[in-house]
């Protein structure tokens, strides 16, 4: 976004600076068409570089936080920067044509910028809602360009006060050129454009080619990709095997491999108020979560994910979660896990809220006080709300605030481990029992959940109260003093992306340690 907006406004700074004062017809108007067309295909193939030039600079400038988004900011202005500059200088060549007068000055720069505005609005809800998700975004960018160029033509072989000869020769020209551009298209290797460099680069730190990395980006095969509203979508079975894993913006969110915490994550809010009879799970992932609450007798089961793409995808996965899609009971939810909480009236006996990792933009909000206190008055008589918490990738003070944040919004809490860089926080309103024998009990009468958790490793009650860490009381003098993750001053999403390709866990597992009772 920086850089577009820069680029913007330097692309009307040069027109100003250089052309400003030179008349400039509807042909050159058109011509700008025209170039922004080209360069703007001129980028298709440059995404596909992008991996590989991060992958190189990232090698020989550091890994520092710093040093990375410089990084992403360089990689973004050479994608870019010349169409955006071409883009900057569109608004002052037509307000240059449309001010004829200067006593109507205000009139014309007046109109001329409300159809700018009405033009984005319009642009942006296409390409967001309509397009993309409809056509993808490369031949949503091919489809701009030829838009593009075909006004460009038009604009040129209409200006009258150009020469019928020169301007029909000029447009025909333009033409040519667009049409051997377009159809010069191809489209890029989802593979690689899926590979998450930015978030997996040492997965390719001992590669020393590119033609190494690319080949270990295309190793697995791509069983689904779309381009939703929101994200990017995969999903990949690993070469040689039937292991499948998926992928939101190139990160692994789901896969075999996770089944244990998405389960557990699952199965530990159900069985702390095991006659639940309305459920919402936020987060869809694979759906084995869902699979996890299905297993009870609920009467409505609620999935809110942000993103349809995630929801059909999760189909792949049907073997682990159940054909959670066929349950008559659930009804997927197309929107914000947050927003509907706030718009829905309804009360839940449990809600299990299982968002991606917090140093992705626009998760954090998902770990705020204000979420929490939502959350809770949601929560219905003797309600249970279920929040998972990674300890990878996450410094211990970002931690520590999650936890303070949590603790100081539910009257009672529990921590949970389920695995060695994976928590369960466990909030209610009421006093939580604990009791091995409501456990075992709860068990007894869900055949689902007892096969489940034996091939996890869970044979009883014991073993499951094995993963208890700490009360409330433990946890608050735990996270201390830690600051609060507030809505107003999201510390969280902006603190955490600092340890990206850092591993705190064995410093967070200390601390755990030292409290857990």
């Amino acid at each position: 976004l920086t850089t577009f907006l820069v680029g913007l406004g330097v692309g009307s700074l040069l027109y100003a600076r250089w052309w400003g004062g030179r008349d400039v017809g509807v042909a050159g108007f058109g011509l700008l068409q025209l170039l922004i067309a080209l360069s703007a295909l001129a980028t298709i193939p440059l995404f596909e570089r992008l991996p590989f030039l991060f992958l190189r600079l990232r090698h020989g400038f550091g890994d520092s936080f710093g040093q990375f988004l410089g990084i992403q900011v360089l990689l973004s202005a050479l994608v870019m920067m010349v169409p955006t500059l071409l883009l900057g200088a569109t608004f002052p060549v037509v307000a240059r044509i449309y001010t004829q007068s200067l006593y109507r000055i205000g009139t014309s720069i007046g109109t001329a910028y409300a159809s700018n505005t009405v033009g984005a609005i319009l642009g942006a809800f296409l390409g967001g809602f309509v397009l993309i998700p409809a056509l993808g975004v490369q031949n949503s960018i091919g489809l701009a360009v030829t838009v593009s160029a075909a006004a460009g033509v038009v604009l040129v072989a209409l200006d009258a006060r150009v020469r019928r000869g020169r301007r029909l020769v000029t447009a025909g020209v333009m033409f040519v050129v667009a049409v051997v551009a377009v159809l010069s298209f191809r489209t890029w290797d989802k593979r690689v454009m899926t590979s998450g460099v930015t978030i997996s680069a040492h997965n390719y730190s001992t590669l020393p080619t590119d033609a190494l990395r690319r080949e270990w980006m295309e190793r697995d095969d791509l069983l689904y990709y779309r381009e939703g509203l929101t994200a990017t979508i995969s999903v990949h079975r690993s070469a040689g095997s039937n292991y499948l894993y998926e992928k939101i913006n190139g990160k692994v969110d789901a896969s075999f491999g996770d089944t244990p915490t998405q389960l557990m994550v699952g199965y530990l809010p159900m069985l702390l108020n095991p006659d639940a009879k309305r459920v919402l799970v936020i987060g869809m992932g694979s759906g084995m979560t869902a699979k996890a609450a299905a297993a009870f007798p609920v009467e409505r089961l609620e999935v809110a994910e942000i993103e349809p793409a995630v929801i059909e995808s999760a189909r792949f996965f049907g073997e682990k979660n159940g054909r959670i899609h066929n349950d008559p009971r659930v009804r997927f939810v197309h929107a914000d896990g947050r927003n509907y909480l706030l718009a829905v009236r309804d009360r839940y006996d449990v809600i299990i809220s299982e968002p991606s990792n917090p140093w992705i933009a626009g998760i954090g909000n998902l770990f705020t006080l204000e979420y929490y206190q939502e959350a809770l008055s949601r929560l219905a008589e003797g309600g249970v709300f279920g929040q998972w918490m990674q300890t990878y990738g996450m410094a211990p003070e970002d931690l520590r605030m999650v936890y303070r944040t949590f603790a100081d919004v539910f009257p009672d809490v529990s921590l949970w481990a389920v695995n060695d860089s994976d928590m369960l926080l466990i909030g209610t309103a009421r006093p939580q029992r604990l009791r091995l024998a409501d456990l075992q009990r709860a068990l007894a009468a869900r055949p689902t959940a007892r096969q489940d958790l034996r091939e996890l490793g869970f044979i009883d009650g014991y073993s499951l109260m094995a993963m208890y860490l700490m009360p409330k009381a433990v946890l608050l003098k735990m996270a201390g003093d830690a600051e609060y993750n507030l809505d107003d001053f999201p510390r969280l999403e902006f603190l955490a992306p600092r340890n990206l390709g850092r591993d705190p866990s064995t410093l967070n597992a200390r601390l755990t340690q030292a409290f857990a009772v």
